[in-house]
């Protein structure tokens, strides 16, 4: 057994070697080919691997068999008499996230597991998510971005890119990027600047207020790029500002 990343494995079955993908986790990136390493990315993989490291394993499938990629898509779970499922172990302990862009059967499991890592700061959570934005400006100070950014991009001083909003919590600031991903979930509409919304700025716009915005407004800003004035909070480990009018946010092109 190989252990990617704090979500991957090779695992050997007879002669075949095969990289499984754990269903319904995500860890901190650290060999991902267009996206540079993240916060605790070498502890995950560690964990990962002391977790499994020379164990027996057993797998079982969920919704899908493999993903675009063509890992297989899988719970692993310890063999007896430990048992364990490590999937969940990880988010449990705080070293991945429960999963969120797609389905999966034990979904709900896997987010209380989060829940209770952010209450007790473990891992990506030490210190409410603080000790994770030390070491993003760290490593910016020292000239090594931790976040992806778009070559060639500026904006304008006084404007915040979307990227560093985290370091701007209980600020209101204007903040700009190109929207890559919209989302109405219960009636409420959400804003991203990146495709894993679970990590990075998501501007909230909420049922109430959608009336003041344009019709379809999914349509109307998917793929604008936009300044948005507000102030931005931490919910569940995460940036986002809640705009109420059109007012609030402009787009540039």
């Amino acid at each position: 057994m190989e252990v990617v990343d704090g979500d991957t494995l090779r695992v050997r079955s007879g002669r075949e070697v095969r990289t499984v993908r754990l269903i319904g986790i995500d860890a901190p990136e650290r060999s991902h080919p267009s996206k540079p390493e993240e916060y605790l990315a070498d502890e995950a993989a560690g964990r990962l691997e002391s977790l499994c490291d020379g164990k027996t394993v057993r797998m079982e499938d969920d919704r899908e068999d493999t993903d675009r990629h063509g890992r297989l898509l899988r719970y692993v779970f310890l063999s007896s008499p430990d048992g364990r499922l490590v999937n969940l172990e990880m988010v449990r302990q705080g070293y991945a996230r429960a999963y969120r862009r797609f389905p999966f059967s034990r979904q709900a499991e896997f987010q209380e597991a989060e829940e209770e890592a952010r209450r007790k700061g473990n891992g990506v959570w030490r210190e409410g998510g603080m000790a994770e934005r030390r070491w993003m400006a760290e490593r910016r100070a020292s000239g090594v971005d931790a976040t992806p950014r778009p070559a060639g991009r500026s904006v304008p001083a006084g404007i915040v890119p979307w990227e560093e909003a985290h370091g701007h919590v209980g600020r209101e600031v204007v903040v700009e990027g190109t929207l890559v991903r919209t989302r109405r979930a219960k009636g409420i509409l959400y804003l991203n600047f990146h495709p894993d919304w679970n990590k990075y700025l998501t501007v909230v716009i909420r049922g109430k207020d959608l009336q003041r915005f344009p019709k379809d407004a999914e349509r109307f800003y998917k793929g604008k790029t936009v300044r948005v004035r507000g102030k931005i909070a931490m919910y569940k480990g995460r940036p986002e500002m809640v705009i109420r009018n059109t007012e609030a946010i402009t787009i540039v092109r």
